[in-house]
């Protein structure tokens, strides 16, 4: 019994090139730096939700 194996897609040899400048320009477009100003906003919300909420975790465990 022979196993088949998938062969790979295969595309023009300048899509690779293409797929790279788009994603270097997409990088750098205003759009993608102002969702990773967001992103980084609401990182920095969740990060000191979780130390308030171990800060108040630690103060409760001390008072027993």
């Amino acid at each position: 019994m022979w196993l088949t194996v998938p062969r790979a897609v295969e595309r023009p040899a300048g899509a690779v090139f293409r797929d790279y400048v788009r994603g270097v320009l997409a990088e750098h477009s205003e759009r993608s730096r102002a969702l990773r100003a967001r992103r980084m906003r609401w990182l920095r919300r969740v990060k000191e939700r979780t130390n308030a909420a171990k800060h108040w975790e630690n103060e409760a465990g001390s008072l027993w």
